[in-house]
């Protein structure tokens, strides 16, 4: 392993421990994901959640002012909706580098022996 994969396995391991400490159910999202997961965060996320994240600005803003929302509260909301959005990247950027080594190794497969393509 080069010393670039090793820091970059180092920031992908510090990434999913701070990932996991957000209280959120990612138990939720589908093995199998469609083209559209525009629907998976209210899979994943509560009720209030989903009402705080879907809000407009000037709502989120009338509600913290009325007192009937934390900034606590919302901060969570969105980072636990971000927890969701970054686990889903990830798992198509995965998706992604995997189709194209399928793609290279067999419109090249001599150049995925010699580690050129697929390593």
């Amino acid at each position: 392993m080069t010393q670039a994969q090793e820091s970059l396995a180092r920031f992908q391991a510090r990434r999913e421990e701070a990932l996991s400490k957000v209280d959120v159910d990612l138990s939720r999202i589908p093995e199998k994901l469609s083209g559209n997961v525009t629907d998976i965060p209210r899979q994943c996320l509560s009720q209030e959640d989903i009402g705080i994240t879907e809000s407009s600005a000037q709502s989120l803003l009338a509600s913290l002012a009325q007192g009937t929302l934390t900034a606590t509260a919302v901060t969570k909301a969105f980072l636990r909706r971000a927890v969701v959005a970054q686990k889903l990247v990830s798992w198509s950027s995965r998706l992604i580098r995997s189709v194209a080594e399928i793609k290279a190794n067999k419109n090249h497969p001599d150049l995925c022996h010699l580690g050129q393509l697929c390593s």
